[in-house]
């Protein structure tokens, strides 16, 4: 979520000016993927706007069989920033830039104790997004650690003319 949204839940689509942006497209016959931690069935978030989606998070090695299915979210950072994009603003949840959207969730190990694995599945769910209809990415990956796994994965979406967007960070202070 922006970090406007901190005092005021839509303030962001204020400063983003929304309702100008809404005139002329609202999302319709696009589809974003979102990697990140998943995303789970929450209210604001319409079926119809969620796809099935895919997880590349990788097991534990005393677990090889655990399932980490794409709509399970541990975090919830994944759901909150898909609701970010296709939330439709009720029960208090965000109402989204682009909803008229459709949001593929791309499941990672973002946030969880595995998440040392997070940067190499990311750069699988670029190359699947890019494969598989996304015109967008999102990517909510920002820290210290090296992200030069990821870059031959985002310069391939973008040769396939994938727009892909990273990290600002949640605290609005530049420094994630």
């Amino acid at each position: 979520m922006p970090a406007a949204a901190d005092t005021d839940p839509q303030g962001y689509l204020k400063i983003m000016k929304a309702q100008e942006m809404w005139k002329v497209a609202d999302g319709t016959g696009i589809t974003v993927a979102v990697i990140d931690s998943g995303v789970k069935d929450v209210a604001g978030l319409r079926s119809e706007s969620v796809l099935p989606g895919v997880s590349f998070m990788e097991p534990p090695l005393e677990h090889p069989d655990q399932q980490y299915p794409p709509h399970e979210d541990f975090v919830g950072h994944g759901t909150t920033m898909t609701a970010a994009i296709v939330g439709d603003g009720s029960a208090g949840g965000p109402q989204g830039l682009a909803p008229g959207a459709k949001v593929t969730p791309i499941r990672t190990s973002i946030g969880t104790p595995m998440a040392f694995g997070a940067i190499g599945e990311s750069a699988q769910g670029v190359r699947y997004a890019a494969d598989n209809g996304a015109k967008i990415i999102n990517l909510s990956i920002g820290g210290w650690w090296s992200l030069d796994k990821i870059r031959s994965a985002v310069e391939y979406a973008q040769s396939k003319g994938v727009l892909a967007f990273a990290a600002m960070g949640n605290e609005g202070d530049g420094n994630n």
